[in-house]
């Protein structure tokens, strides 16, 4: 900011002497007769010249601070929002849906591929927590893909628990297949 005033002010006093030096060299070169018009048009030439690069210097100077507010307002209200986003992972029915994927967790080391996809099959509840916490990461995905959010935030305190999850369900994430594979992989190079 204090550089804004410093150059307005070097500008102004060059500008000025600029002038000055034009105005003298009017006074030693012109006849007598003409000298006080010429001295005067030249006067008014110079501050009209002044009075069009000033605006236009604080005009920039304005919208570069605008840009910078900007800026410091997108990226304040994208923290926002990745903070909404991951309060919602505390959401009373993700919570509950986590807890049925939380027993996965204790179990599937001694499943194989083939049984946990047979247990999300026949328990509803079970498939049931296993959509709705990956509709959570889906959630996500589109954020970070659209750069909604702080992907250093999300990466930081939720990445190694995705990154947990697509491992332990990761049968079940194959057998999806396509495109929802492909953006749950996506997600997980992100987030790695």
């Amino acid at each position: 900011m204090r550089l804004k005033w410093k150059l307005f002010l070097t500008i102004v006093i060059l500008w000025l002497l600029g002038g000055a030096g034009v105005v003298i060299h009017i006074v030693m070169q012109e006849p007598d007769e003409v000298k006080s018009l010429e001295i005067l048009k030249t006067a008014f030439i110079i501050l009209g010249g002044l009075g069009v690069v000033m605006p236009t210097y604080l005009n920039i100077w304005m919208s570069l601070e605008s840009s910078a507010i900007l800026k410091e307002r997108t990226e304040f209200e994208k923290r926002v929002r990745t903070m909404d986003l991951m309060k919602s992972w505390e959401s009373t029915s993700l919570l509950a849906a986590r807890d049925f994927t939380r027993e996965i967790k204790r179990q599937r080391d001694q499943m194989s591929a083939e049984e946990l996809l047979k247990r999300i099959d026949t328990n509803a509840d079970l498939e049931r927590s296993v959509v709705m916490v990956f509709n959570y990461w889906e959630q996500v995905r589109i954020a970070l893909k659209y750069d909604l959010v702080k992907i250093e935030l999300i990466k930081e305190s939720q990445g190694p628990m995705y990154l947990d999850l697509r491992k332990r369900f990761d049968p079940w994430i194959i057998r999806m297949g396509g495109e929802y594979t492909r953006d749950l992989d996506w997600l997980a190079d992100q987030l790695k």
